[in-house]
């Protein structure tokens, strides 16, 4: 059963702006995730153009 769902899409394109505009840190997500700044900017653009939504739901196993 589903019991929240929140709308996050706001703060994540917030987030990854943030990151975007930060100076590398040798041990950020680039250093993880190939092709960082390429998948991070894509995000960013789905989130603002409205085809991606970014969303937090909590939900509870019904038995």
């Amino acid at each position: 059963m589903i019991e929240q769902w929140n709308d996050r899409t706001e703060q994540a394109a917030a987030t990854i702006g943030a990151v975007l505009a930060s100076p590398p840190d040798p041990v950020g997500l680039h250093a993880f995730v190939p092709n960082f700044t390429e998948k991070a900017e894509n995000l960013t653009r789905g989130l603002a153009d409205g085809s991606l939504r970014a969303v937090q739901v909590i939900a509870r196993a019904v038995r």
